[in-house]
């Protein structure tokens, strides 16, 4: 099942060529959360090539980060490149990797940060999502496969060694099957408007955008039956095939008055194409000792998440991490309360002892 969805991947993911190869760089991004809300953050790329400067990191850097640069020999990736910032609170943080305003990250990642005075201790709660970053979903997971199926991906997404000893071979048939049909309707969603509009402006009898609605699921079949095919979208022979469905010519003209969208989905899918090679390890340092989590690694205060792309290709992932610190000061100041409140009601027993006699 994993070879064949693999090969399904690299035929259907944007129909592309999406080789499923080790990346150049391994990133490690790293969290401090302090007590009072602020964070240090520290990305680390440990690459092959010593020439990526900081154009190395998933954002870019200005003046406010710290960078440096080192050559470590006894490591496979020599070339490793430091950047770290101070972010007064998580919602700082959040401009930079959300909605950073100079270039959008490659990754989108969100965090949220609760704190909630406990008495004798403080509970921290530490959430980060990283978004999911396939550019075509205007098809959701959750309305094409049903709960069993979903919960095949979800396996083949977060661990997908189990899947053949898990669920049985036609179910997972039947998902590899489903799972290339929902990518490619997927695909299509985005092409279909442009045909419909470039029919309404090419304004010709012969090709009414009518038709073009009218035969959308003709259209899909054929434009999936040329992808599913190639490891290439070639447009020229996508036009063909829909010229044969719809049985003019006219349709290519509407590829050479409409080529700057179709230029903008192929934009979308190299981008996502440099995305498959992505994948890093997030850890979060928390304040106390940390009590819950979902985290694949714990050390001390430390959590730590293996983060492959394809974990956040088509769902969001969410880390989370709990932690619980003594309040010493309440603590002593409690303490010191009660020893107080002892005192006096043993001054006044004895007062009141001595007044009775």
């Amino acid at each position: 099942m994993t070879k064949r969805i693999d090969h399904k991947i690299k035929l259907v993911l944007l129909a592309i060529v999406l080789l499923f190869t080790l990346a150049c760089e391994e990133t490690s991004i790293t969290t401090r959360v302090q007590a009072d809300g602020s964070c240090i953050r520290t990305m680390v790329v440990e690459s092959d090539s010593g020439k990526l400067g900081k154009k190395a990191f998933p954002i870019p850097l200005d003046q406010t980060w710290s960078y440096e640069y080192r050559k470590d020999e006894s490591k496979e990736k020599k070339h490793i490149y430091t950047a770290q910032k101070t972010f007064p609170t998580v919602q700082d943080l959040n401009l930079e990797f959300l909605e950073n305003p100079v270039k959008p990250p490659k990754i989108k990642r969100e965090v949220i940060f609760e704190k909630n005075f406990q008495w004798f201790f403080t509970r921290y709660l530490y959430r980060e999502t990283t978004h999911r970053v396939n550019p075509f979903q205007s098809i959701p997971l959750d309305s094409f496969f049903d709960s069993k199926e979903r919960e095949v991906l979800e396996q083949w997404f977060d661990d997908e060694k189990e899947l053949e000893e898990k669920f049985p071979k036609e179910i997972l048939d039947k998902v590899e099957n489903k799972f290339q049909e929902w990518y490619l309707r997927n695909l299509f969603a985005e092409i279909h408007p442009i045909l419909v509009r470039g029919a309404e402006n090419l304004n010709n009898p012969k090709l009414p955008a009518s038709l073009l609605k009218e035969k959308e699921e003709s259209l899909f079949q054929a434009f999936a039956s040329e992808t599913q095919a190639l490891e290439d979208l070639k447009w020229d022979r996508v036009f063909e095939v829909l010229t044969k469905t719809l049985g003019t010519p006219l349709i290519k003209d509407i590829y050479q008055n409409e080529k700057k969208a179709f230029q903008e989905i192929d934009t979308k899918s190299k981008r996502l194409n440099n995305l498959l090679e992505l994948g890093f390890t997030n850890r979060v340092a928390m304040p106390g000792i940390i009590v819950e989590t979902n985290a694949e690694a714990v050390e001390g205060n430390k959590a730590g998440w293996e983060v492959e792309i394809l974990r956040v290709l088509f769902t969001d992932f969410e880390m989370r991490v709990e932690s619980r610190k003594v309040n010493w000061w309440m603590v002593w100041l409690t303490g010191g309360l009660v020893v107080i409140l002892i005192t006096l009601f043993i001054a006044a027993t004895l007062r009141r002892y001595r007044n009775s006699r």
